[in-house]
């Protein structure tokens, strides 16, 4: 070790300087991402500083750095800054920068007191300003022009907030007084080149878009999670009135983006841009040029005529359906993801594009009623060709029953609630669709409302619709993944073929014919599964939960991956979950009310080697993860479960993210920085996170 620090030592301080610039520069996504409720408690306090502390050559060379990019986010933290920025001030010469001079980049993160004033009006160097309206409503009131009157960014990145006070009401007008110009004074943020909003409603700045109209630097608006979008009609017509404006991105997730669309025009409309855009990377769109589009080029280099059809099919096939012509089109989350009615732009480009791209456009096919679905059977009827070309079939969810279209598509790849049915004889009068042996992923929901209440009798479906034959799956050798919600499978005569299914890796099954679904698969060899979902185990039939065990009595040890709702409907089995299971490495229960008694349905009778992730959520909203728990159990949680057993373990989710607290305020009053005190000195190899995997380590 000595050797090698005598080394550095020895370094050249050119080459020092850049070593200790990539350690101690703030990184640009830390900088720039937006805050959640799991910013404050999920990000550790940084150690970077400590490398200054090798030598004074070391600390000479490598402060400028350090300063370069800050933020706060504790009063603690802030005026430890503030303290050292003003010795800093005192103890440099007029030739050199003092710290707070070296500054470019300031983050403020809901911290509201006198010494981030004070940090504002020595960083005058100031280049990047990334500030949070959410300040806390009790904090002690301050005047925050002062400080913001002495810098004058380039860059304005402004996180919004749901509540409004006066603190927060404060730190508006603050803002737009150093935008707002007029004939006595001029704006003192003159260098504003690009504001970039975040948040929730931005009606608490009405003068923002007046402000920003004259501005003579701006050049780039971006917003991102912003309504509503009566405030957007109001506002880009007033930007876009600024010549020297070139773009503004908005982030087309949300659905008002049409709304806006409709009533801009002019040059407002012609410089809005409805795009997803990357803080880091987003950059002033150059201006097009007209071309003859006979003479088009790819970047300046080959035409784009003289490509050939195949690589236009590859081009063409990724901007339709997101991948290559011949791949799956499916993805784990089926075809909720595709959106096909805009692409038929397409055809209008050419000849050429249209025989391109017209087989594509029939390769997904969502629709959003059965009307839709019977006048798309009729165009079959009329275009048979086209059945070869289909790889996508599903539904929106208005639609939450299965539906079949009478006619064969020899080529699907993945289906949701939709399914090619070609009437025959069942020997269960099931339901027998044409066999499909190009399906990978498979999702059926029966949306019968019995179900949802528990309807029915022992040893009979509660669903009063025709089920699925077991025997169906039988046909169906290259799934993947399969889910089952409600009386999808009826109980077949049939004894379910052993090797049916054989690639088959991810299971769901919910609701009351669960247990019917997995008695058949029970059955089955299943040699690729890997990941199994038990929803709702006390709306299944009597037989369910026991159905439930035999199924993990014999395929529970390929299980890697498990998702079980309904808890207490494992105390009548033989053996516990995890014994059961004694290769899983993620574990995730949702139930409506969890105790502490629970827990030990879960622990195996010997050490479980391989479990590394137990996740707690509530089974209401357990996919969205949101909540409906009480947080009282959940205060004993810390204290009361032990992990000894669980040798591998390495991270416990608790059902909600707003257990932990988000800011200073709120951590002071919080019980949960002692609670994960006690629980790392417990279990110091065991990380404690929300439901989303976000790890607090700052207790």
């Amino acid at each position: 070790m000595a050797f090698a620090m005598s080394t550095f030592s020895r370094l050249p301080e050119e080459l020092l300087d850049e070593i200790l610039y990539q350690a101690l520069t703030l990184p640009d996504a830390s900088f720039l991402e937006w805050a959640d409720s799991a910013t404050y408690g999920c990000r550790p306090a940084s150690t970077a500083a400590d490398v200054l502390r090798v030598s004074k050559t070391w600390a000479r060379v490598g402060q400028r750095h350090l300063y370069e990019g800050v933020i706060i986010r504790r009063k603690a933290q802030a005026k430890a800054l503030a303290q050292t920025l003003v010795a800093s001030a005192k103890g440099v010469s007029n030739s050199r920068l003092t710290l707070a001079q070296r500054i470019r980049r300031l983050r403020i993160d809901k911290v509201q007191c006198g010494e981030v004033k004070a940090i504002l009006r020595l960083a005058t160097g100031l280049e990047d300003l990334h500030i949070s309206l959410d300040v806390h409503p009790s904090a002690r009131p301050l005047d925050w022009l002062p400080g913001l009157e002495r810098v004058s960014p380039r860059r304005l990145y402004v996180q919004g907030t749901l509540q409004r006070h006066k603190n927060n009401e404060r730190l508006v007008k603050a803002i737009e007084d150093v935008v707002v110009s007029s004939e006595e004074r001029p704006a003192t943020w003159s260098r504003l080149e690009a504001v970039h909003l975040h948040g929730a409603d931005f009606n608490y700045m009405p003068r923002l878009g007046g402000a920003l109209q004259s501005l003579p630097s701006l050049r780039l608006v971006t917003a991102s999670g912003v309504c509503p979008h009566s405030w957007w009609e109001r506002f880009i017509p007033l930007v876009g009135q600024n010549e020297h404006l070139q773009a503004i991105f908005i982030d087309p997730a949300y659905h008002w983006g049409k709304d806006v669309r409709q009533h801009l025009e002019g040059r407002a409309k012609e410089i809005t841009h409805f795009r997803s855009f990357d803080l880091s990377a987003v950059q002033v769109p150059e201006p097009v040029q007209e071309h003859d589009s006979h003479d088009v080029s790819i970047d300046g280099g080959v035409s784009a005529d003289r490509l050939s059809d195949s690589i236009w099919r590859r081009i063409l096939s990724y901007a339709i359906v997101g991948c290559e012509p011949d791949e799956c089109y499916g993805n784990k989350w089926g075809p909720s993801h595709y959106f096909s009615r805009w692409h038929q732009g397409f055809l209008l480009v050419s000849r050429r594009f249209k025989s391109i791209a017209e087989p594509l456009l029939h390769t997904v096919q969502l629709f959003d009623s059965p009307t839709g679905i019977e006048r798309y059977a009729r165009h079959l009827q009329e275009h048979p060709e086209q059945s070869q070309r289909i790889r996508v079939l599903g539904v929106t969810e208005d639609i939450s029953s299965i539906q079949m279209i009478p006619w064969p598509t020899p080529k699907l790849r993945v289906a949701n609630n939709v399914l090619p049915h070609i009437p025959k004889p069942s020997p269960t009068r099931g339901l027998i669709p044409q066999s499909l042996p190009s399906l990978v992923w498979l999702r059926l929901n029966c949306g019968d409302t019995n179900l949802r209440i528990g309807h029915g009798t022992k040893g009979t479906p509660s669903c009063t619709r025709e089920c699925l034959d077991m025997t169906f799956f039988h046909g169906l050798p290259n799934l993947e993944y399969l889910s089952l919600c409600g009386c999808v499978v009826g109980s077949s005569q049939l004894t379910p073929l052993a090797d049916a299914l054989p690639r088959l890796e991810e299971v769901h099954l919910e609701l009351a014919g669960g247990s019917y679904a997995t008695v058949n698969l029970t059955a089955m060899a299943l040699p690729s599964l890997r990941k199994v979902h038990l929803g709702l185990l006390n709306s299944w039939q009597n037989s369910g939960p026991c159905a439930a065990y035999t199924f993990l009595l014999k395929h529970g040890g390929k299980l890697t991956e498990i998702w079980v709702e309904g808890l207490n409907e494992t105390a009548s089995w033989n053996a516990t979950l995890l014994t059961l299971c004694p290769n899983l490495e993620k574990l995730v229960v949702a139930d409506s009310v969890l105790t502490m008694g629970q827990f030990k349905l879960l622990w195996a009778s010997q050490p479980h080697q391989h479990l590394k992730s137990i996740s707690f959520r509530s089974a209401q909203y357990a996919t969205r993860g949101y909540f409906s728990i009480n947080q009282e159990p959940w205060l004993q949680f810390p204290s009361a479960v032990d992990f000894t057993s669980l040798v591998a373990l390495e991270e416990v989710r608790l059902p909600t993210g707003h257990l932990w607290p988000d800011n200073e305020a709120s951590a002071e009053k919080s019980p949960w920085p002692q609670l994960a005190r006690e629980f790392n000195s417990r279990f110091p190899k065991v990380f404690l996170a929300d439901h989303v995997g976000q790890r607090w380590v700052r207790f």
